[in-house]
């Protein structure tokens, strides 16, 4: 991946915080970015309002939600998911279940984080969908992308087999994420120093 799509990715990688630390802070510093920390439990009628919200489509949505293939989530934002269900299209992959079950065994107040792309973690790549595609989605708000059928389903399943549509639609959705509502006043927020830390 060259061009755009690699500056989309270090923009990404330069601005990447542990999904349950940064909404305590992101909010009122950057409004925008609480779209990509919140909602663990949102269906995809509420993921497509809260992005048609700011001006980003359902493509967008999905996209962006790849930015999951790195990144951490605390045991509290996906505990709900640890109890079988037969009958739910978005539950857990059973083995990866009891896995999850067995990090996060004292319950919502552990520390222990878990990655949210379990296959890679640490690489930027499109195993993210594949995972979806095996029910190996940390997230709720993730696995309802393949396990609601029409177009975020059709979009998962492109990305799973074909990485560079997704490196190309996750950069023309960062820059689309990028122009929403820039701050342009001290009173509005702050240009950060240094992408990952508050302005001391």
């Amino acid at each position: 991946m060259a061009g755009l799509g690699m500056r989309a990715v270090r923009l990404l990688l330069a601005s990447i915080t542990i999904v349950c630390l940064l909404q305590a802070f992101a909010q009122p510093i950057v409004p925008a970015l609480s779209l990509l920390t919140s909602g663990p439990n949102f269906n995809i009628t509420d993921l497509v309002a809260s992005f048609a919200a700011v001006g980003l489509s359902a493509k967008d949505m999905v996209a962006l939600s790849g930015a999951h293939t790195i990144g951490k989530a605390c045991c509290d934002t996906f505990l709900t998911r640890l109890t079988a269900d037969a009958d739910d299209p978005t539950a857990l992959a059973a083995g990866y279940r009891e896995f999850l079950s067995a990090q996060c065994s004292t319950g919502p107040a552990t520390d222990v984080m878990i990655d949210l792309d379990v296959t890679t973690p640490v690489r930027f790549d499109n195993a993210y969908f594949s995972n979806l595609q095996q029910n190996l989605g940390l997230l709720h708000s993730d696995q309802v992308l393949y396990a609601t059928a029409g177009s975020t389903r059709q979009q998962v399943t492109l990305y799973a087999h074909h990485q560079s549509a997704f490196f190309q639609d996750f950069a023309a959705a960062m820059i689309h994420m990028g122009n929403i509502s820039p701050l342009t006043g001290s009173a509005q927020g702050e240009v950060r120093k240094v992408c990952g830390f508050v302005n001391a």
